[in-house]
């Protein structure tokens, strides 16, 4: 492998990291803020977080030994790019969708489903797309 796609793949993983953690720090306070940031909302976002991306990771070691990694690479690439902002835009309708009104206490069951439904999409493919390009990377 020569120096210029050591460096590439730098990038990629570089882009992947810094991805998540933009991407983790907007829907954090965009929920934190819907659900006034307890701590229960704070545990549900991150145990959904980490439980997503390892079942996305779990899933893309049995897929990526198919032989099929560099086109799940590239297309977990794409369709990330078009999930964040779709989330993102989610994430404003969140009060609306789970039906919080201004000054309740929040049940766990309105603050649980609304957040699987709104994270677990991007970071189940985050955990895909890390190991796709690690096995990706070993493939070069």
């Amino acid at each position: 492998m020569c120096r210029v796609d050591k460096i590439l793949i730098f990038i990629v993983f570089l882009t992947i990291g810094l991805n998540g953690i933009l991407f983790q720090m907007l829907m954090t306070r965009r929920i934190l803020a819907t659900f006034y940031g307890n701590e229960l909302s704070i545990g549900i976002i991150l145990s959904c977080w980490l439980l997503s991306i390892a079942i996305g990771s779990y899933f893309a070691g049995d897929y990526t030994k198919e032989g099929k990694t560099k086109n799940m690479f590239v297309f977990s690439f794409a369709l990330l790019s078009f999930l964040a902002p779709i989330s993102v835009f989610f994430s404003y309708y969140l009060r609306k969708f789970s039906d919080v009104h201004v000054g309740e206490i929040v049940t766990f069951y309105n603050i649980f489903f609304p957040i699987l439904l709104l994270i677990t999409p991007f970071c189940f493919l985050h955990g895909f797309q890390f190991i796709s390009g690690v096995n990706f990377f070993f493939i070069i």
